[in-house]
C-alpha cells in the first residue's frame, strides 16, 4: 500500500495481488502491473482500502491502519522511511535505464514526489 502510495498506481485491485507455493507454502508474489501516473493534484484514493479513511492514498491514513498489520507506529514509520529512500533513489535511475529521454523522466517526475524525487 504504501509502494503505491509512493509512485502514484492507484491499479491495486485484488487480480494484481498474488500468491506462489514454494513447496512449503504459500508467499506472496513479486510485485507485477504497477501503473505509476503522472499527477496535477496531490489527492488520490487506492481501488483496496489503505486505513480507517478508506481508500484515502495518504501516508497518514497508511500509518493509522498499520495495527492490522500487526505493526505498531515506530515500526510503521520506520518500514515508511525505508520504502521513501528506495523510491527516491531508485526510480529515475531505473526509468533511464528503461531508455526514457530527460524530458519523459521530468514528466514522471510528479508520480515520485511524496517521496523526494530528484526531478
Amino acid at each position: 500500500m504504501v509502494f503505491n502510495i509512493f509512485v502514484t498506481n492507484d491499479d491495486d485491485h485484488l487480480r494484481n495481488h498474488g500468491f506462489l507455493h514454494d513447496g512449503k507454502g504459500w508467499r506472496l508474489s513479486p510485485l507485477y502491473d504497477v501503473v505509476p501516473k503522472p499527477q496535477v493534484g496531490l489527492e488520490r484514493r487506492l481501488v483496496l482500502g489503505v486505513g480507517p479513511e478508506g481508500r484515502n492514498a495518504t501516508l497518514e491514513n497508511a500509518l493509522a491502519g498499520a495495527a492490522v498489520f500487526d505493526l505498531g507506529r515506530d515500526e510503521a514509520e520506520a518500514l515508511i522511511a525505508e520504502m521513501r529512500a528506495v523510491v527516491a533513489a531508485r526510480w529515475e535511475p531505473l526509468f533511464e535505464a528503461a531508455g526514457l529521454g530527460q524530458a519523459d523522466r521530468g514528466r514522471f517526475a510528479t508520480c515520485f514526489r511524496l517521496a523526494g524525487n530528484h526531478g
